[in-house]
């Protein structure tokens, strides 16, 4: 039962890899064809060929840009072979998905703002303000250098928000829901980070406190998919987090600079700012998210009032 149960997941993470790997090389394609004359066709070229010098922004959008076929795969996964539905995935409306998304998005933008703060003191931060200016995306290969602007905000706040949404359909969508079949959820919640990590662990900036980050980030965004039973929350709280994280405060996201509002640089240890690979390579954060980790977990386990009341009926019927 536990081998089937582990090829589901093996096959589905697969196949979700090649989706996005095989879609974004489709769209770069199919922009080459379109000739766009927004777009440099060398970074395009530079994407098609994989190398790692490439405009970020363009590669956030072609990697938006394969949702479609992640949501085609987790359905063909889930209803196909499966035989179930896609809210077993999370893919519901929460009755409180006004609570939750702020409640989401407050947590992920306090973490960073505590910890960009709790270091202030200690590192040194050179901050050069940029004015704030309408459209930034080029397609060039130094869009990350241009100011934000209005439109851009908009636009990577949106593309943010629909890779959260497809990280989340992946991990904490089927993945999650496949493990929690034959686990408690923080043993399906560790299995499911334990990917994650791997999948990281390839990146050339990445080390010990950026890998451990990434899995309490799962732990802590498994405990809202399982106190909310909704991919809402934890899909919210991401797609927060990139924004305030790369845009805000204007630092690196796994080791890359998006257009932001500030020319933002921060020095000293390591242990405290990240480095290149930005904050989320900090083992001051890695503490702040053991905290959010258990604070989410305690209220994951905590009955609901609506199940506190259910237990009460149930316990006085009974009596009768």
């Amino acid at each position: 039962m536990i081998s089937t149960l582990a090829l589901r997941v093996f096959s589905f993470f697969l196949a979700a890899l090649l989706g996005i790997s095989f879609g974004a090389s489709a769209l770069v394609s199919w922009v080459q064809w379109l000739d766009v004359g927004a777009i440099d066709p060398e970074a395009v070229e530079r994407i098609f060929q994989g190398e790692d010098d490439v405009d970020p922004v363009l590669g956030l959008w072609l990697r938006a840009g394969t949702l479609p076929l992640t949501l085609w795969i987790a359905w063909l996964f889930i209803v196909k072979l499966d035989a179930s539905s896609l809210p077993t995935l999370g893919l519901r409306r929460p009755r409180a998905a006004g609570t939750e998304a702020l409640l989401g998005s407050f947590a992920a933008a306090l973490t960073l703002m505590v910890w960009f703060l709790g270091i202030a003191p200690m590192v040194s931060s050179t901050v050069a303000q940029w004015s704030f200016e309408a459209g930034t995306f080029h397609g060039s290969a130094n869009s990350a250098d241009l100011p934000l602007g209005a439109w851009g905000l908009v636009h990577l706040s949106i593309a943010f928000l629909l890779i959260a949404f497809q990280d989340e359909l992946i991990f904490r969508g089927y993945i999650f829901s496949t493990f929690r079949e034959r686990f408690s959820w923080v043993h399906a919640a560790g299995l499911t980070n334990l990917l994650a990590v791997a999948l990281y662990a390839g990146h050339p900036e990445v080390g010990n406190a950026a890998l451990l980050n990434v899995f309490l980030l799962g732990l802590a965004l498994a405990a809202m998919r399982e106190k909310t039973d909704s991919l809402w929350m934890p899909t919210l709280f991401a797609a927060v987090w990139n924004v305030v994280l790369g845009c805000v405060l204007s630092l690196p996201i796994s080791g890359s600079f998006y257009p932001r509002l500030f020319n933002h640089r921060l020095e000293g240890s390591e242990g405290l700012t990240g480095g290149a690979y930005g904050p989320e390579g900090s083992w001051a954060l890695s503490g702040l998210l053991l905290v959010l980790v258990i604070v989410s977990a305690v209220w994951a386990d905590r009955p609901s009032l609506s199940e506190q009341t259910s237990a009460a009926n149930s316990s006085r019927s009974g009596a009768e």
